[in-house]
């Protein structure tokens, strides 16, 4: 099983312009554990596969 997060911690952190750990620490949606779903390996891999391809197109 792996865990995957609906919005990334990457977009969280760009979102509050994160810069400290004191600051991530802080931020409450960062660490919002209804922030995150479980998938099986192979459909998490596909999440990312898809993510992925979107960034780059």
């Amino acid at each position: 099983m792996a865990h995957h997060n609906i919005k990334s911690f990457q977009k969280i952190i760009e979102e509050y312009q994160i810069k400290t750990l004191e600051e991530a620490l802080n931020c409450e949606e960062l660490w919002n554990i209804n922030n995150g779903i479980t998938l099986c390996q192979k459909c998490h891999k596909e999440i990312h596969k898809k993510s992925e391809k979107r960034v780059v197109s």
